[in-house]
């Protein structure tokens, strides 16, 4: 059997973006935004339940993720 080459980058972000997308609302995992502000995650999740950074969304596993524009924003104040 022979193996196939994965898809190059361009065609990965191709594959996932649609037009109304933008490349800065992509949904970012606890561990990224975590990274991001330098952060533990009980933090994190003391962030989401006042209201400083609320999660945009929750997995079926009730993993939370936020969105990378409104990480970024809060990080710029």
């Amino acid at each position: 059997m022979e193996a196939t080459e994965p898809p190059d980058a361009a065609q990965r972000t191709a594959t996932l973006e649609s037009p109304e997308r933008r490349d800065d609302d992509r949904l970012l995992p606890s561990s990224k935004v975590r990274r991001l502000f330098g952060i533990g995650a009980t933090t994190l999740q003391e962030w989401d339940a006042a209201g400083i950074l609320k999660a945009d969304q929750r997995t079926a596993g009730g993993h939370r993720r936020w969105r990378e524009s409104k990480a970024l924003a809060l990080l710029a104040e």
